[in-house]
Formats: C-alpha cells, sequence, structure tokens
C-alpha cells in the first residue's frame, strides 16, 4: 500500500511498476525488470514516507537481475 504523499497519478504510476516490475520477472524479462526498477526508485526518491522502504527493496532486487 502506497501511503505516500504523492499525487494519485505518481502513486498509480508507481503501483503499475511494481505490477509490470513482477510480470517481467515471471516471464523472465530481467532487462525489462531492472529498467522499470531504476525508473521506479527515480520516481520514489523525493516522495517522504514510502522512498526509504521502496529504495531498500529495489536496491536489494538490482543487483539480482546484474545491476
Amino acid at each position: 500500500m502506497l501511503a505516500a504523499p504523492l499525487n494519485e497519478a505518481d502513486r498509480e504510476q508507481a503501483a503499475q511498476a511494481v505490477v509490470q516490475v513482477a510480470d517481467d520477472l515471471a516471464v523472465p524479462d530481467p532487462d525489462a525488470a531492472r529498467n522499470r526498477l531504476a525508473s521506479l526508485r527515480t520516481a520514489l526518491t523525493g516522495a517522504a514516507g514510502i522512498a526509504q522502504p521502496a529504495l531498500d527493496i529495489i536496491s536489494r532486487i538490482l543487483p539480482l537481475l546484474g545491476s
């Protein structure tokens, strides 16, 4: 659940990116997942509240994808 002070469009975009990453990993398409995670990391960097936990998760997943 994204409870950070993001506007509705940014929350929706972040939620869709997470779903797309899961789809990319199910295929598997690690390059697409890595690119989406990097974009999501950039988008969440300025969002208070969710930024640090999300960045921690992304930082742990990216190395597994060869980044």
